[in-house]
């Protein structure tokens, strides 16, 4: 679900209390947090997957630190011995807890963005996408969580009832909005119309664009023939 923010709207809390009044919505779904018991197995099989070679983020954890702690212990089923990560146990106290407090590291919120060329001229900025790199905690906090809420989030793309999740009775309906959006173009008169679109479309549905985590970029310019920022 997704309410409106920012300075002229009151909190999500004062806005539910009125949608609830009005019976504009219907009554949440209870969902039970799992516990640090139920998120270790998840734990240690995302650690298993996690990319040696993928870039750290901001938060400078490199995964090999993280996938490579581990010890050997003696088997479960009694012969010879098998490997067990030393930190799985506390990052799933961990998750467990952000999930207790439903908040996040600051840092987390934080990607690294870069330019990334796809096909046609290395000098035209309509060949390029943005990459945008998390940390690597908070993507495998976001593998976790998935695994454990969301086995099937095509289903809401192809427009069923909703994508099943590990709890009886528990469907995500709604995917509306996208955290990262990028805008690009190589002249500033298209830029400033595609910024009006965004402003047009944020107005109808009640959103407020962050300016305070939104970055201008330029590239291939000259300092003469800069576009003023928008």
């Amino acid at each position: 679900m997704a309410v409106p923010l920012g300075r002229n709207h009151p909190p999500p809390e004062v806005l539910l209390q009125q949608g609830a009044q009005n019976r504009w919505m219907p009554d949440p779904d209870t969902l039970e947090l799992p516990e640090a018991n139920d998120l270790y197995p998840v734990v240690c099989k995302f650690m298993r997957k996690l990319n040696v070679r993928a870039s750290p983020g901001f938060d400078c954890i490199a995964a090999p630190s993280i996938k490579y702690a581990e010890k050997e212990v003696p088997a479960v089923n009694g012969h010879g011995v098998e490997k067990m990560n030393v930190l799985a146990p506390y990052f799933a106290r961990f998750f467990a807890l952000m999930m207790e407090k439903a908040q996040i590291p600051e840092m987390w919120k934080a990607a690294k963005v870069t330019p990334l060329h796809r096909r046609g001229p290395v000098l035209d900025p309509n060949c390029y996408c943005m990459l945008a790199v998390s940390g690597t905690m908070y993507r495998l906090h976001v593998n976790v969580m998935s695994a454990i809420y969301l086995i099937d989030i095509d289903s809401i793309a192809d427009r069923v009832k909703g994508a099943l999740t590990g709890t009886p009775n528990f469907l995500v309906t709604h995917m509306l909005f996208a955290d990262d959006l990028c805008l690009m173009s190589n002249d500033p008169n298209n830029m400033q119309t595609m910024l009006n679109k965004l402003r047009a479309c944020a107005q109808r549905k009640s959103l407020t664009v962050n300016t305070h985590k939104s970055e201008v970029m330029c590239f291939n310019s000259h300092t003469s023939n800069l576009p003023p920022l928008l």
